[in-house]
């Protein structure tokens, strides 16, 4: 079954994969009390409202290392690069369940 920007594939053993495209503009606030020196840290976290840890996994299709990119005519600050990128996983318990 495909619907714009989603798939949903059942495989031999049963196993179902529901995937979601997502296209994300974030913003970062920044502080600039040393500027030009500064550095800032921008985080993003996503997660899932509707389903519990034993519904939902969320894994990178390839290494996390190359997972963002950048396009270089996409960036509208030129004068900032992006130096790095960290990927993390959690659990959090909220008060609607697990």
């Amino acid at each position: 079954m495909t619907m714009p920007n989603k798939l949903l594939r059942i495989t031999e053993d049963g196993t179902l994969l529901y995937t979601m495209r997502l296209t994300v503009r974030a913003e970062c606030p920044m502080h600039l009390e040393d500027f030009p020196m500064d550095a800032h840290a921008c985080p993003l976290k996503f997660g899932s409202y509707a389903y519990t840890k034993s519904e939902v996994i969320y894994e990178w299709t390839r290494d996390p290392a190359y997972s963002v990119e950048v396009a270089e005519d996409g960036s509208r600050l030129n004068q900032y690069d992006l130096m790095g990128q960290t990927v993390d996983s959690g659990i959090v318990q909220s008060s609607t369940g697990g």
